[in-house]
């Protein structure tokens, strides 16, 4: 062994210093009576052959390299970034790639040498020219963001595929990510697949975590609610807070594993402790409901809180009604208008009614503003055969909302104290304008149509109702196979696993019909249907599946106005 070691060529390192201490323990334990004096000697013209002539071993570039490295972790020496600097450099000088990468990287951060981006780049290009992985990575991103060379994506790309090839995971999760994008390289989602599979196996969380985002869409690899569970799962566990936020949602939802709102809340905690602001806000709607924890308005109040001073906007109009109430918190109406009116400068229509209606409150004028819009009501406008459908609901301090259908946005006027929708379906911004400014009020009155129609060009981007535009998305052509699937359902008297209809379209169907059908038992028999619940007993799918396609008419025939034509595909 000590032959081998002298055989080194000079070299000295960690490996070679290692080799030796393995070697004499494997004497001293296995050959109790070898001679420790020789042991020793043996030991010493080893160090000596490594070290040369001197003992200090200064023009040994592995020597220096490691001399260098102590000197920047401060790893048995005073940590000195200018030392660490100096012997790098020597080793670099010689063509060590190791050295040649440290260096970079010192002159990237200004570490113990003046910050220069090109020098950076020129030493990272000796190192990655030798096969270098971290050091082509580094050059890469270099190119990516034009620092110290001309920006060139394509470039940047062809030295991510180098260092990726050679399975260094940064690398490999770097060009996943360009070929999601289509920079540098052709759009691939299933090439993106492919290297972020490959950074993720080796435990690159954030690799991990769109790797389970992928899965989740279904882009580059076959849609899979469970392994997107799996690779949040994974990522969640080094404490990636999306990742938890994610995972949360999927056992928030029952999507891809089973339905916990312990586990859900857990995650949610999670992240939320990490400052995670959609993580929070979730936190605290769990509590304010008892979804999965107790319910518990003072942790509510305190979570929303937390989101609120990071400018989440649902959070702050939670939180004003809060104080409102003086739930969570002691009662304070001029704390309430204080977040009311942060989340209003946001766009948040909820928070803004919320608002007005308190100001109005202490004005003392609803009752003229309710007798303005009732004598509107009683004129012969062209919207009035539409508003005779809504007469009911009329006057109704509201909103403007929307929804997709088709690729068409179409705009509603809703009630938001009584969950009502006060309108039909208008896909004419300017109609829906000149409808809400005769038929619906804001908690100070009247507005003209200039004023509705800033409210439902709003709309289009922000929801009050529904936190993201895929919730308030939908197909007529989806919606036909959906109800396919559920008469499939009854024809066969089998269950249809992953079964769903988007709960968003349900609970606008029965707030444009009134509430008048039974959400609950639709909602259940969704479940029977999707496998998700167990059947009462002497029930059949068949007879659920039934049950449920005569629900889902009725909800729609209910709907007044175009919402009955617009969705009969449900029907």
């Amino acid at each position: 062994m000590f032959a081998e070691l002298q055989q080194k060529s000079g070299r000295i390192d960690g490996y070679a210093l290692n080799g030796m201490a393995v070697t004499f323990v494997h004497c001293i334990t296995r050959h109790q009576k070898f001679n420790m004096k020789n042991i020793f000697r043996r030991i010493a013209d080893t160090l000596r052959c490594l070290m040369g002539p001197s003992g200090k071993n200064d023009d040994n570039p592995d020597a220096q390299y490691q001399r260098g490295r102590r000197y920047a972790d401060g790893n048995g020496v005073a940590q000195d970034y200018v030392q660490a600097a100096h012997w790098y450099r020597k080793a670099a000088e010689q063509g060590h790639a190791l050295s040649q990468d440290a260096l970079g990287w010192l002159y990237m951060h200004g570490l113990g040498v003046p910050q220069d981006d090109v020098q950076a780049v020129a030493w990272w290009r000796k190192a990655a020219e030798q096969g270098d992985a971290p050091a082509q990575s580094s050059l890469a991103c270099m190119y990516s963001t034009g620092r110290g060379v001309t920006r060139d994506d394509t470039l940047a790309v062809a030295w991510w595929h180098k260092a990726a090839e050679q399975g260094f995971p940064i690398a490999q999760n770097w060009l996943g990510g360009r070929y999601l994008n289509g920079s540098g390289v052709a759009q691939d989602d299933a090439q993106a697949v492919i290297w972020w599979q490959k950074a993720a196996e080796q435990g690159h969380v954030m690799a991990q975590m769109d790797l389970g985002s992928l899965f989740r869409l279904g882009r580059g690899v076959a849609q899979s609610d469970a392994q997107a569970v799996a690779w949040w799962s994974r990522a969640a566990a080094q404490g990636h807070a999306e990742a938890q936020l994610h995972l949360a949602d999927m056992y928030a939802a029952g999507l891809g594993v089973e339905r916990d709102d312990v586990q859900a809340v857990a995650l949610w905690r999670q992240a939320a402790e990490q400052g995670n602001v959609i993580a929070q806000a979730s936190l605290a709607a769990c509590y304010s409901k008892g979804d999965g924890v107790d319910q518990d308005d003072a942790q509510a109040a305190a979570w929303w809180h937390k989101a609120a001073e990071q400018g989440h906007a649902v959070s702050q109009a939670n939180l004003g009604a809060l104080y409102m109430d003086g739930r969570g918190v002691a009662q304070d109406a001029e704390k309430a208008a204080t977040w009311w009116r942060k989340a209003a400068e946001q766009g948040n229509e909820l928070a803004r009614s919320n608002l007005d209606a308190l100001q109005i409150l202490q004005q003392g004028d609803v009752d003229e503003a309710v007798e303005w819009l009732r004598a509107a009501a009683e004129q012969g406008d062209p919207e009035t055969g539409d508003a005779l459908l809504f007469d009911e609901r009329h006057p109704a301090v509201g909103g403007i909302e929307s929804l997709v259908l088709d690729g068409t946005t179409y705009f509603f006027g809703f009630d938001f104290k009584s969950d009502l929708v006060l309108s039909p379906l208008f896909d004419d911004i300017d109609a829906m304008a000149a409808y809400a400014s005769r038929y619906m009020l804001q908690t100070d009155g009247a507005h003209d149509a200039a004023y509705w129609r800033e409210l439902a060009a709003d709309a289009i981007e922000d929801s009050a109702l529904a936190s993201s535009l895929e919730e308030r998305t939908f197909s007529s052509h989806a919606l036909a196979l959906t109800l396919e699937k559920l008469r499939h359902a009854g024809q066969s008297n089998s269950t249809v696993p992953g079964f769903s209809i988007e709960p968003h379209l349900l609970y606008l169907l029965e707030a444009a019909g009134g509430w008048r059908a039974d959400w609950s038992n639709i909602e259940a028999d969704i479940c029977s249907i999707a496998g998700e619940e167990p059947l009462a007993e002497g029930e059949s799918v068949a007879q659920v599946s039934q049950r449920l396609q005569a629900q889902l008419k009725e909800l729609v025939e209910q709907a007044p106005g175009n919402w009955s034509e617009r969705f009969a595909a449900l029907s």
